[in-house]
């Protein structure tokens, strides 16, 4: 995900091709979906909230459910980490 971002340039597509701008984030979108999914055994409270600000709906975050896109449309929340930043304690 991190090259294909990086090779897509979003930020870049903006502004000379916004209907492929939505296509790459779209695509960026979805394989969060399924990297979340797939790590919800393992990380259920951290994949819920990320699968929340992805606005996936409740029926599209199970494994069977990978098979098919994420909806067009999808309002997102507005952005929260679900990671704290890590800071090193001073010594």
């Amino acid at each position: 995900a991190n090259a294909y971002i990086d090779h897509q340039a979003p930020w870049v597509l903006r502004r000379s091709d916004p209907s492929r701008m939505a296509a790459v984030l779209s695509v960026l979108a979805d394989t969060l979906r399924h990297i979340a999914t797939v790590l919800q055994p393992f990380m259920p409270g951290s994949m819920s909230e990320m699968l929340d600000q992805l606005g996936a709906p409740e029926e599209s975050r199970s494994i069977a459910a990978l098979a098919s896109p994420l909806p067009d449309g999808i309002s997102l929340p507005p952005p929260q980490g679900v990671f704290p930043r890590y800071a090193e304690a001073a010594a």
